[in-house]
């Protein structure tokens, strides 16, 4: 057998194999988030949930505190197996983040101290200062593991943490326990045996011989100068994502927070499973020719469109769930139907748009195009509040956000790269409508059969071809010639 022809078969069922690791272990995530997020709001109850649920919402924001330095490693080092990073270098590297990271804590912790007036919310404000440390060395540990495919240990990794914090929590439950403060502590634990697991896996990166700091200025220097505008860009979509939430905890009441906020975490859940087909993209797309990159963007793109959409179908299960065992967030249901939507959208910014971005070395563009969209956030979900004072408003805003965000981002890759993407967006108004119409005009049951007959009819429709060539060529799909 030809020799070239064995090393693409190799190619494509390592391709396979390591997403079929992240599916299946973002699969088992999934269904230990259902227990995290129907029980945990259901025993908390809303206002304790919304002071729970604040610790993760500012703990998001750590991505900033790292100033780039892990996208640069990621962009620097995407095209790199494992056995190949320069040892002595990247254990330097470890030491300069871990600098970092104690410096910019401590002056958060300062910062913090000064500011918070209430001397109850003084330990949760110290565990999000310490926790910003925590999961930038873990994020740096985790991207080092995905530009270098190591999909099966970072799987094992998820299920474990994930697992130990379920378990745990549902003991807490049985013990009577019920106070926010005790589950924030409980995961923040978490999030230090995930960092030690990680340290251990990747110590021949971290312990032994390094190189010093001091020698090496003008690398560190071009590492963050590389991964700063990713950063930026990552950080104001954090910023972008978070507005409603921010405007909610700041203007409405923590019942209302807690009713956004259960809303956005059922709707993670199904970006969990999304996930998995993100952090396998990067990778391949860095070892991958440019020639081609239109069309490849353009397949990527249709088949995430039609995941999502599918997925979709869950939330008619969620609303029953809701309705019948937890009345008291039945207020979330509109607001969960308008997030679901922009999931469908925003997933295909963070899967598609945004890993050819990185791989095409378009910072400054990656930036620009979000702080339009920031800008488009802003106007909407702020007119939202000001005219409606309504937090299903401020979804519909959050909705039509990501809607124009993707907008934006497929008329830039069509002028760089040549893609369609006028029948996608045609296609996405359609589905997104009778997903509308079926989720707040029909009863559950009837949402549940009536959506995917014509998500179905659509598909067929609009994508009959594709879907002819994906079910033939399968992975060869995604592979231009």
């Amino acid at each position: 057998m030809n020799i070239a022809l064995i090393k693409t078969k190799q190619k494509q069922n390592s391709i396979v194999k390591n997403f079929l690791y992240v599916v299946f272990s973002n699969g088992i995530s999934f269904f230990l988030s259902l227990v995290t997020g129907f029980i945990l709001p259901k025993s908390l109850g809303v206002a304790e949930y919304g002071h729970y649920v604040r610790f993760g919402f500012y703990s998001g924001y750590s991505t900033f505190f790292h100033y780039g330095f892990n996208d640069g490693i990621s962009i620097h080092y995407g095209a790199y197996d494992y056995d190949k990073l320069p040892r002595a270098k990247f254990r330097m590297y470890f030491r300069f983040l871990l600098y970092v990271q104690v410096i910019s804590v401590i002056s958060i912790f300062l910062i913090s101290f000064l500011l918070v007036g209430e001397k109850s919310s003084i330990l949760i404000n110290v565990l999000i200062c310490f926790n910003i440390l925590i999961l930038n060395l873990s994020s740096y540990l985790g991207q080092v593991n995905d530009i270098t495919r190591q999909f099966r240990f970072n799987s094992v990794t998820a299920i474990v943490t994930r697992a130990s914090f379920v378990a745990l929590a549902l003991s807490f439950i049985m013990f009577g326990i019920r106070l926010h403060t005790a589950f924030i502590v409980l995961l923040f634990a978490i999030n230090i045996l995930e960092l030690v697991v990680r340290i251990y896996y990747a110590r021949d990166i971290i312990f032994g011989p390094s190189e010093k700091v001091k020698g090496n200025s003008k690398d560190l220097l071009q590492l963050l100068k590389n991964g700063f505008f990713q950063m930026i860009g990552n950080f104001i979509i954090v910023l972008l994502l978070g507005t409603g939430r921010f405007v909610l905890d700041s203007s409405f009441s923590v019942k209302e927070f807690g009713l956004y906020s259960f809303a956005v975490s059922i709707v993670n859940m199904v970006s969990l499973v999304l996930a998995a087909i993100s952090k396998v993209v990067y990778p391949y797309l860095a070892r991958t020719r440019e020639e081609g990159y239109g069309l490849l963007f353009e397949r990527m793109q249709i088949f995430v469109i039609n995941i999502c959409f599918i997925l979709l179908t869950a939330s008619f299960a969620v609303k029953f769930f809701i309705i019948v065992f937890m009345p008291e967030y039945k207020g979330s249901i509109i607001v969960m139907q308008f997030l679901f939507s922009a999931s469908v959208f925003n997933a295909q910014i963070g899967i598609v748009c945004n890993n050819f971005f990185k791989v095409l070395r378009k910072q400054k563009e990656f930036i620009i195009n979000n702080a339009i969209a920031l800008f488009i956030n802003a106007v909407f979900v702020l007119g939202a509040f000001v005219v409606f004072k309504d937090i299903e408003a401020i979804a519909f805003a959050a909705c039509l956000t990501n809607f124009f965000w993707l907008l934006l981002n497929n008329a830039f890759f069509h002028k760089l790269l040549g893609n369609r993407y006028k029948k996608q967006t045609i296609y996405q108004v359609c589905v997104s409508m009778c997903f509308f119409a079926s989720s707040y005009f029909l009863d559950w049951y009837l949402g549940l059969i009536l959506y995917p007959c014509a998500l179905l009819c659509l598909m067929l429709l609009f994508f009959n071809s594709d879907i002819k060539l994906l079910l033939r060529k399968r992975v060869d799909y995604f592979k231009i010639s």
